[in-house]
Parts: structure tokens; C-alpha cells; sequence
């Protein structure tokens, strides 16, 4: 597997797709606010997952949107994605914190969180779309 860094111009002409692809949902893009994305292919160049990042500051790291596309479900593959992008996140980036907020109600993914080594930080309400999101943070140790 392999990540490519995706700049914001690029994504916007692929994040329509990419999020209904994930979501099931329309997101238009012009309603996303990121510096970057990363995406995950296989070793067939097929695309597995993609996260959008917005830096926070030079240590931060939110990632607003992300999962895996239907082409990885079921194939084991998406906590090695998952470790993928925090390793680049960390390592190539520099960042030192990285966070995302997860529907409650999304057990796979905070499972995900879980095994990556997230922790939950805080809750928010959301009472226009009448859903409750977990923030979770993970800091990468530096020495």
C-alpha cells in the first residue's frame, strides 16, 4: 500500500466522488476546508481510503473527512491504511497532534480510533443535524 499527499485544488476536483463513494451522501466541494488530503491505493493503484486535513498549527492536524472506499471493505486493509496516514502525518509531516470527530454512533470507526491508539478528548452536540460527535486526539511521542 501507498499514501499520496493530494494538494487542495486537486482534491476538490475528486472530493464530490470521493465522499459519496464513502458516505453515500452528496458533499459539494466547494464546502470543504482543508490544506490537503491523503489518499491510500494498493499495491493495484486502486484507491482504498482518503482522509481531508485542515492544519491547525504547526503541531496540529484536524482531519475533517475520511474512510474507506467500498473497493476496501472487508479486505482487512483499513487499520493498515489508517496507520499509514498517522505514520505520515507524523513522520513526513511533523505534525505532533492529530484529531477528528466521529458520530457516536459509528462503531466501526471508533473502533478504528481505538486500535490507533486515539484517545476520546470531548463531546459536542450537533442539534441541527441531531448527532453526537466524539473528539478524539492522538499525540505521537517525540524525544
Amino acid at each position: 500500500m501507498k499514501i499520496h499527499r493530494v494538494e487542495k485544488e486537486d482534491w476538490y476536483q475528486l472530493a464530490e466522488k470521493a465522499h459519496l463513494a464513502v458516505f453515500s451522501t452528496v458533499k459539494k466541494a466547494n464546502t470543504h476546508r482543508i490544506d490537503f488530503a491523503l489518499v491510500v491505493e494498493n499495491e493495484h493503484g486502486v484507491p482504498m481510503q482518503f482522509v481531508t486535513c485542515r492544519e491547525l498549527d504547526s503541531d496540529s492536524v484536524y482531519c475533517q473527512f475520511g474512510g474507506s472506499f467500498p473497493s476496501a471493505l472487508g479486505t482487512g486493509q483499513t487499520i493498515h491504511g489508517g496507520q499509514l496516514m498517522l505514520e505520515w502525518l507524523e513522520k513526513e509531516a511533523g505534525y505532533r497532534r492529530v484529531s477528528f470527530l466521529v458520530e457516536n454512533t459509528n462503531a466501526a470507526m471508533l473502533k478504528l480510533a481505538m486500535q490507533c491508539g486515539f484517545l476520546i478528548m470531548g463531546v459536542r452536540a450537533d442539534s441541527h443535524l441531531h448527532i453526537t460527535l466524539l473528539e478524539h486526539v492522538k499525540e505521537f511521542p517525540h524525544g
